[in-house]
Formats: structure tokens, C-alpha cells, sequence
């Protein structure tokens, strides 16, 4: 019985990571299958452990426990701490919102986002997952895979249109990540979102092993405006968190700036 509980809690959490808006009793119950009572004293229990919140519309959300559950797992990982330090400059230099995301299951997961003072509202938030073949962060982590982890990847995955701009043919992705490795930077010219683009740039470990990347994103005509400059800072930020995480490059390695 205790394991059932448990794998119903772990189940409630992974739903509800997926749903931010949140979730009645009623339609977790639905989801997850399992009787309203036993979701109710379920859900109860854990609004009382603080792992949920409930809104005075009844809706349950994840609450302030699993964000501390999980900043402080992160904060154990080097590269995010590593990140974390650089971030505040780049939003200074930058004007834009910086986020850092890793791959997970074919996908990107945001785990690190700093706003700034005019920062654009968009859809993502910690914990988000998105698709690698539509976002900068995405294509910079895609562009340093091994051919064959690509493959499966795309055959995984697909490469579904978000908006009209979306690159949904292999080749020309192929195309595309060739240049990402010779520039060291992503782009996303509101491939995910109209209106919106973003560049990215990868975050090496000592092994050579992209781990993470790092991104900013805004309005298309503001990026647009200071592409070379951002494209420059962002590459220069990366360099600096893999060098700290252990990563010696080509060109560092023979004193190239």
C-alpha cells in the first residue's frame, strides 16, 4: 500500500508539472485514475506538506516545497551553479531575459530563467519542456550529437511545425546544426513562437560533452537590432562557464581569443 501511495504522489506531481494553469480534484482524479476520495485525502495531505497549493478556485498547483526540492538538487550540478553566476551580467549587457535549459527525453527543459526590466511574456517557465529542432537552446545542444543520437532523436521526436518558420525537413536541419557548430551560436528566427526569436549558445564539460545551454530571447525586432552584439556576448558567457567547468577548446587551447 505504501508503495502505491507513493507512485501516486510521484504521479500527481509529474501531471501537474506539465499543467501550470493547475488541476481541479475532479479532473486529476479522471487523469490519473483513481477514486475521488482517495485523491482527495491524497491531495489534502500534500497541500499540507506544502508540496501543493490550492486556489481559492480549487485548482492545484505545485507548490513552494517542490521548487525548493528541486533548486536545491540543482544546486549540486556544477554547470548550473556554474550559470547561475554569469547570468545577472548577461541580462545587464544584454536587456533581454536569459534562460539556461538541459536535454531530457528528446527535449529541452528550462531550469534557470533572469528577467529583466522589459521582459516580454511568453509561455515558458521552470521545468518547461520544449522541442529541440524549433528552439536555439534546442539546436545547440542537437548541433554537437553524435550522428546516429541525432537520428534517433529526430525519429523519436519528428520534426512537428510550430509556426510557418519551423524547419521540418532533415536536411535542412542538418544544414543548419553544420553552421551552428562553425559558429558556436544558435538561432530561433520565431520558429517556435511568431514574433518572438532567440539565440543560444552551448555549455561544454571537461569531456567535451555539451551538458546545458544557455539563451536570451525577445521581441524579433529587438533582437534583430542587436544580433552580432548578443551573438558575441552569449558565445563569450558560454565559453567562460565551460572553461569553469573544465573544458579546454581548440582555440583557448592555443591562447585564440
Amino acid at each position: 500500500m505504501a508503495v502505491k501511495s507513493a507512485a501516486r504522489v510521484m504521479d500527481v506531481l509529474d501531471v501537474l508539472q506539465t499543467h501550470p494553469e493547475g488541476m481541479t480534484l475532479q479532473v486529476l482524479s479522471e487523469t490519473l485514475d483513481i477514486p475521488k476520495s482517495s485523491m482527495h485525502e491524497l491531495l489534502s495531505t500534500m497541500v499540507e506538506r506544502k508540496y501543493l497549493i490550492q486556489s481559492e478556485y480549487k485548482r492545484y498547483t505545485l507548490g513552494f516545497k517542490v521548487i525548493e526540492l528541486g533548486l536545491s538538487s540543482l544546486d549540486r550540478v556544477n554547470v548550473y551553479q556554474i550559470a547561475k553566476q554569469h547570468m545577472p551580467a548577461l541580462v545587464a549587457k544584454i536587456e533581454e531575459t536569459v534562460f539556461m535549459a538541459v536535454s531530457s527525453d528528446d527535449e529541452i527543459v528550462y531550469v534557470n530563467k533572469l528577467d529583466c526590466s522589459r521582459s516580454v511574456r511568453t509561455n515558458t517557465y521552470l521545468g518547461c519542456r520544449k522541442p529541440m529542432h524549433c528552439t536555439a537552446l534546442g539546436k545547440s545542444i542537437l548541433a554537437f550529437m553524435s550522428a546516429s543520437e541525432l537520428e534517433k532523436v529526430v525519429h523519436r521526436k519528428g520534426l512537428p511545425a510550430r509556426t510557418t518558420r519551423t524547419i521540418t525537413d532533415y536536411t535542412t536541419l542538418i544544414q543548419e546544426l553544420d553552421k551552428i557548430r562553425q559558429q558556436g551560436v544558435a538561432y530561433d528566427n520565431q520558429e517556435i513562437e511568431e514574433g518572438l526569436s532567440c539565440v543560444a549558445a552551448p555549455i561544454f564539460d571537461y569531456s567535451g560533452r555539451v551538458v546545458a545551454a544557455i539563451s536570451t530571447a525577445g521581441p524579433t525586432e529587438r533582437i534583430e537590432q542587436r544580433k552580432e552584439e548578443i551573438t558575441v556576448l552569449l558565445r563569450e558567457h558560454a565559453e567562460q562557464i565551460s572553461a569553469e567547468m573544465g573544458y579546454r577548446s581548440a582555440r583557448n587551447a592555443n591562447g585564440v581569443r
